[in-house]
């Protein structure tokens, strides 16, 4: 294909565009959202409008509006990041891929038209670089709508709240890679049929069925892993203890065979779900890979999670910084925070939960050790160690709900007299320990609680329990989660379905006689 091809194909692609009354209708609707963020600025204290010809206090708009109490700093974002998630999910959910769709569609169909396809198929250009150059105009309607949309939104906050994020930049992408996955398949069916109606119908059937798909396939992983499941099926079939033997037994045969039968459905369904989730294109995953990639960027979320043990660490103590390489290490030396002027570290550390002897002489037994049990077992361990006019105490407390027990003292540690305080506490099979080691002169007992208390509430446990499906899901996808929770794995079967599509439309027109 030489250049005077490629350029007529590009002059081509520029006329199905600009040319599509569905692309000006679309690029006025962008107007709305891009003034938005050019006329209504989130400031620190206020929200102004037309520059500001109008404001308003953020605390006189929530009291108005009986909004949860929030620092001043954290209101402008949460509003910025409000709208913009808004506008995307408006122009990037299923309203803004109906449009697109709906623009696009015609394209293949078009072309191959009685007297199109006459003249079209009589250059010298082969049919599979037409099908292509006819799938990328598709992308490019959506890439050039896209970037007008983010970025617009981005200079805007930018000019108007001195907000900028740069992960909100990948909202394009997202859209242009969503909208890719259905815009094959609506290839593909366009040259099966040679239909625009049946391209709309059954590519907006395609983006409905694999969402609701994918997210019934979260629903029961989520359920699997709760084990909602395996208590539904045991409560299913309860036996009636009040009937007699004879009844019993015929009764408990019957009940096994419909729990087999039963089974064998449920088998079948999920069989059938699992086979479907992996077939289609992960439509949804979009949304979670572009929350992925804003947080790698605007380093957002927790300073450390551990899904095996079920733990987040929100933020890092105050005045201190995590060491990166301890972050590997959680089961080992454990997570290391370094005072900022030195002279300070926090160490948190996971390991399984041991079994000790434990009970009355005569019926003892082994048992999973006890939070309570081992603070003790150290407090007798500190005899000697400590000042005496500062005894070593034993402190019960809670850490996200979960009983702890902390042993605070003080001993001269290099010269220095430190405050040390170890904190011992279970969940499940994992038996947790913080250590804090601070100069006893850096702080006053009443700061030294403050700063202790501010750290451990953004300490959480067994907080999957308590998450919904796809909040549950994803805390499990990342890049190198196992392959059902990949994202690289997502990515691939996603456009290897797309070129699936391509490949069979490509058949299809290679064989037709115009």
């Amino acid at each position: 294909m030489n250049f005077t091809i490629l350029r007529a194909l590009l002059e081509d692609a520029r006329q199905q565009v600009l040319d599509n009354m569905i692309f000006r209708l679309m690029v006025i609707l962008l107007i709305v959202p891009i003034s938005f963020s050019f006329l209504i600025g989130f400031g620190e204290e206020r929200i102004t409008v037309l520059f500001g010809m109008w404001e308003v206090d953020y605390q006189t708009l929530l009291s108005s509006f009986g909004g949860p109490p929030m620092e001043l700093s954290e209101i402008g974002p949460f509003f910025i990041q409000s709208v913009q998630e808004l506008f995307i999910t408006f122009f990037g959910g299923t309203v803004g891929i109906i449009f697109c769709i709906a623009a696009t569609a015609f394209f293949v169909p078009r072309m191959m038209e009685k007297g199109s396809a006459d003249t079209l198929f009589s250059k010298p250009v082969s049919r599979p670089t037409l099908l292509l150059a006819r799938y990328f105009t598709g992308i490019l309607f959506v890439a050039i709508l896209a970037a007008a949309l983010v970025l617009g939104m981005f200079l805007g906050f930018w000019v108007s709240s001195d907000y900028h994020d740069p992960g909100f930049l990948w909202g394009a992408l997202t859209l242009v890679y969503l909208y890719s996955l259905v815009h094959a398949f609506s290839i593909m069916v366009a040259t099966w049929t040679r239909s625009s109606v049946a391209a709309i119908l059954l590519s907006l059937m395609l983006f409905v069925i694999s969402g609701g798909v994918h997210r019934t396939w979260v629903g029961m992983q989520w359920a699997q892993n709760q084990e909602v499941l395996k208590s539904l099926r045991g409560a299913s079939f309860a036996e009636d203890d009040d009937e007699e033997d004879d009844d019993e037994e015929a009764d408990d045969a019957e009940a096994r065979a419909e729990e087999n039968t039963a089974d064998r459905i449920v088998g079948v369904l999920m069989t059938t779900l699992e086979v479907l989730h992996y077939s289609l294109p992960k439509t949804t995953d979009a949304d979670v890979i572009t929350g992925m990639l804003r947080r790698s960027l605007s380093g957002s979320g927790p300073v450390f999670e551990d899904a095996d043990h079920d733990v987040v660490v929100a933020d890092d103590p105050e005045g201190f910084d995590l060491v990166r390489a301890s972050r590997d290490d959680f089961a080992g030396e454990g997570l290391c925070w370094q005072a900022n002027g030195g002279g300070g570290r926090v160490a948190f550390s996971v390991r399984e939960r041991p079994l000790v002897e434990s009970g009355p002489s005569i019926r003892r037994r082994m048992r999973p050790l006890q939070a309570r049990a081992a603070a003790e077992e150290f407090l007798d361990s500190l005899a000697g160690r400590t000042d005496e006019g500062l005894p070593a105490q034993r402190e019960p407390m809670r850490i996200s709900g979960v009983q702890a027990h902390a042993v605070a003292w003080q001993e001269e540690v290099d010269g220095v007299w430190t405050g040390r305080e170890s904190v011992f506490l279970t969940f499940g099979e994992s038996f947790f320990r913080l250590e804090v080691d601070l100069p006893a002169a850096s702080m006053s007992s009443e700061e030294r609680d403050e700063w202790r208390l501010a750290f451990l509430e953004g300490i959480t446990l067994g907080s999957e329990q308590f998450m919904d499906p796809m909040s549950w899901y994803q805390r499990q996808f990342d890049w190198d989660s196992p392959i059902e929770f990949n994202a690289l794995f997502s990515i691939a079967s996603s456009l290897a379905f797309a070129v699936l599509m391509l490949a069979f439309a490509w058949l299809r027109i290679r064989t037709i006689d115009f």
